[in-house]
């Protein structure tokens, strides 16, 4: 029997025809040689549905969907594994479903462990089992056991302990389960701990792309009870009474405990003859973090039928990486971005330095040989706007206006942002990138309906000295790399100089503050941290690389006073 788990790419959430489309070839590929498909969690409408859930249409949709993969399932006499959702006696589960050729699709387990931390809030929807499950295969005179994990599952102890003590010969875990930085390996050799622990190989199938906020980054894998990494897995006579064999001599069973109560769902199966070659070792590393974004931006264009990339360029770092980023994807084959129109608005303020970023950002752009795709314009922002008319306007406001250094400063970043917004407007398809970092968004340093104005924010979730780093990978050129960072909005402005702290400093700071909640009230910058949340609820859709994100992962009012 050849189990082969799946990292199936993001839809939007939904049941698209596309989806199905996608694992029909999927089955096409590997029918003649594997027994069981494994397919992440709520793979039916994809993760996380929210509120979609209340919905009986949704409900009678998913119904449908199901259908249709039994199917296929029929179609090519194969078995597939795959996540959705379910109700009995009012009350909602979050499912593993089980489609056998020539019948019903049937339930073979539920999530015992529901997450409520971070990104997760699946105790508003689900209701947890009070039980584990097991698979039984009858294979001609075999009989294999397959516990079924659902994503948290397998991260509790106790649970991959209960399946081995209870004579499993695998676990098969679906899963939703996010990427964040060093994630990637460190489920990998957490999982490979597991099967060692516990003489037991773990089947793990995970989502691949973005879904809004979220990018799953963690390939799909077995690792066998030996903690080896593998494409797919084999369970046969032999394996099995290798693995049986090799608990016995290691007198590990004895010592295992089932924490839970264990219900068994039996089917029967005749494996096919595979011609399959060995599943080679699989060498899995921690990407790096260009990629995951471009990951990231790449499935939301895609999810939002979107081909044109509108930014605004400073000459800064930020909006450097940001096309640098841009520029990685449109490389991609099959890429959805087909088009990067990047426009450079300097003003009086503007240094000598910007106008040669912006060039040495042309050159780069020519040398990565996509000058076709990416268009970097200049515009002088008094040739856009008549600087007359705006210091006419600006003699017509009260006095108390006129006299504001911060209002005639973001009233620049907002014509950026109206000029920005406005081309969008004309460019169907077309989506305003916004180029602000953690660092800004967390210190409010930003202009509402400026410099913060756009669809998606890729920098949103990375601080400003991992921003440095990044640049690095994408062979940003070294020139902007040294410049102090600017916005350019008075003469001689420094952005340090503004915050009254060094990046470098500052981010570690913000780190106590955000990651660790460490909140000082006697601290200015948690003040401000904290005063800025109206800002950041407005601001633009950014991707969680980190614990804790701008998006879901943290829940603060918008007024606060601590003391």
């Amino acid at each position: 029997m050849k189990i082969l788990p799946v990292s199936f790419p993001t839809f939007p959430i939904g049941f698209s025809e596309e989806k199905l489309k996608l694992l029909k070839d999927i089955l096409a590929q590997f029918y003649r040689d594997v027994d069981l498909i494994v397919l992440s969690e709520l793979f039916t409408i994809g993760y996380p549905p929210e509120d979609l859930l209340y919905s009986s249409e949704v409900h009678q949709l998913q119904d449908s969907f199901i259908k249709q993969i039994a199917e296929l399932s029929t179609r090519f006499r194969t078995m597939i594994l795959f996540g959705g959702f379910e109700t009995e006696n009012g009350k909602l589960y979050n499912s593993a479903y089980l489609t056998i050729p020539d019948k019903e699709p049937i339930v073979v387990a539920r999530k015992t462990h529901l997450p409520n931390y971070n990104i997760f809030n699946e105790k508003r929807y689900f209701t947890p089992s009070d039980h584990l499950s097991r698979l039984i295969v009858k294979d001609g005179t075999e009989t294999y056991k397959l516990g079924i994990a659902i994503c948290e599952d397998i991260w509790v102890p106790s649970v991959a302990e209960t399946f081995a003590a209870d004579g499993c010969h695998a676990i098969i875990s679906i899963n939703a389960s996010p990427y964040i930085k060093g994630k990637v390996e460190f489920t990998i050799g957490m999982l490979q701990h597991k099967a060692r622990l516990y003489n037991i190989p773990i089947v793990y199938a995970n989502w691949y792309g973005g879904q809004d906020e979220i990018i799953y980054y963690t390939p799909s894998f077995v690792a066998d009870e030996n903690g080896t990494i593998l494409t797919y897995l084999t369970i046969d006579h032999k394996t099995k009474q290798e693995l049986e064999a090799k608990r016995i001599r290691e007198k590990r069973i004895a010592e295992l405990r089932k924490s839970y109560p264990v219900y068994s769902t039996t089917i029967t199966w005749e494996s096919k003859r595979s011609e399959l070659q060995d599943s080679y070792p699989k060498i899995i590393q921690e990407p790096k973090l260009s990629d995951v974004l471009v990951l990231g931006i790449r499935s939301y264009l895609e999810h939002q039928r979107l081909h044109t990339a509108i930014l605004g360029l400073s000459g800064g770092i930020d909006s450097a990486v940001v096309l640098g980023l841009l520029v990685k994807l449109i490389k991609q084959h099959d890429s959805p971005l087909k088009k990067v129109i990047a426009y450079f608005l300097p003003s009086i303020f503007t240094s000598e330095e910007s106008y040669t970023a912006v060039s040495l950002l042309k050159e780069y752009v020519e040398k990565e040989g996509v000058d076709d795709k990416v268009a970097i314009h200049v515009y002088k922002l008094e040739n856009l706007v008549n600087v007359d008319d705006i210091n006419e306007m600006i003699k017509r406001f009260p006095d108390f206006v006129k006299d504001s250094k911060l209002a005639k400063q973001n009233l620049q970043a907002r014509l950026r942002g109206l000029f920005l917004s406005t081309v969008s407007n004309a460019i169907p398809g077309s989506l305003v990138i916004a180029c602000g970092n953690k660092s800004e968004y967390a210190m409010g340093y930003a202009t509402l309906y400026g410099d913060m104005v756009g669809g998606l924010a890729p920098l949103k979730d990375v601080y400003k000295t991992e921003v440095f780093k990044l640049a690095e990978e994408l062979n940003i050129p070294e020139f902007i790399l040294t410049r102090k960072p600017s916005a350019e909005l008075d003469y001689d402005q420094v952005d340090e100089a503004d915050l009254g702290v060094s990046y470098s400093i500052l981010d570690e700071k913000l780190k106590e503050i955000i990651e660790d909640v460490h909140l000082n009230p006697n601290d200015s910058t948690v003040w401000k941290v904290l005063s800025q949340e109206f800002k950041r609820r407005q601001g633009p859709l950014g991707f969680k690389i980190s614990e804790f994100s701008f998006e879901e992962d943290r829940r603060f009012p918008i007024a606060t006073k601590l003391i």
